[in-house]
């Protein structure tokens, strides 16, 4: 089953059931990912949604797309699109009995901008179920795994000046739409780097990334990683020799160029099955 659900924040969802709601037969409960498309938070990413969408169908998860709001009028983005966020899986949540989902089985799968967005969820779940936005029992906004394709960690002033270029806006208004500042203040950048929310209540991680990485560099995984475990996080990590900055799926369905295409690459999606497989009940 598919079906568009609106938002109350302004994003969206396109949701990919594999159970037939009207089945005579009782139906079976299937895990649930919410996939968040990356984009530098100026878009969302159509080669990191529907196909990956559709993915997680192929091994047996139900899944559904975030379209989380990238207008130019928004201003402190990073945290807008974190709620919107959290509203989705508090409507997941919500809705997980009516769709058959596991409620044990709820997870997020992210790119990029997007890996960082699912990593603010999976690590800051008591925060967001006291923002007056959300105001929610944390349980509803809690997150059972995190799976991250070379994801944006923490924001570095070179990160933010590379930005700028490639927008071709001025710093300050740049550095306006995401944080709600001209001059963001350490506090307000530590805000976003969920390093400094790692707990040993964060559930399982799967991060991979590759070392040639001109855009989000492999460092920021790797120091992720290395928090997590000092946490005791239960993490995989796998860092590929050779691949551009957002290759999803890294084969044909979502290349856009032949640089797009790496057989190691995608080898990922296996190493992930196998993880979910070890994490969940619900792989086929």
């Amino acid at each position: 089953m598919q079906k568009h659900i609106d938002l109350t924040s302004g994003g969206y969802l396109d949701l990919f059931l594999l159970a037939d709601l009207n089945h005579h037969y009782p139906l079976k409960k299937r895990g649930l990912v919410m996939v968040i498309p990356g984009g530098g938070y100026r878009f969302t990413s159509d080669r990191e949604a529907e196909a990956i969408a559709l993915w997680f169908n192929s091994i047996g998860l139900n899944s559904v797309v975030l379209r989380y709001r990238t207008d130019p009028s928004i201003q402190n983005i990073v945290q807008h699109a974190l709620l919107e966020a959290a509203e989705a899986i508090q409507y997941i949540r919500q809705h997980a009995q009516a769709w058959s989902v596991d409620e044990q089985c709820i997870g997020v799968c992210g790119f990029s901008a997007g890996g960082h967005i699912a990593l603010q969820l999976a690590t800051k779940r008591r925060l967001l179920a006291k923002s007056q936005l959300i105001a929610s029992d944390d349980a509803l906004v809690q997150v059972d795994f995190a799976i991250c394709g070379y994801p944006l960690v923490y924001y570095t002033q070179s990160l933010i000046d590379n930005q700028a270029r490639y927008e071709n806006e001025q710093l300050s208004t740049l550095n306006r739409r995401y944080f709600g500042s001209e001059t963001p203040s350490e506090d307000q950048l530590a805000a976003a780097n969920p390093i400094h929310f790692l707990s040993e209540e964060t559930p399982p991680l799967f991060l991979w990334h590759t070392a040639e990485d001109e855009v989000v560099d492999v460092q920021q995984t790797i120091d992720l990683a290395s928090a997590a475990h000092k946490h005791r996080v239960p993490i995989e990590v796998h860092i590929f020799e050779k691949g551009i900055h957002g290759m999803a799926l890294a084969n044909e369905v979502t290349a856009l160029h032949a640089d797009d295409i790496d057989p190691a690459v995608a080898e990922w999606t296996t190493l992930c099955a196998n993880w979910l497989r070890r994490h969940t009940n619900n792989s086929e």
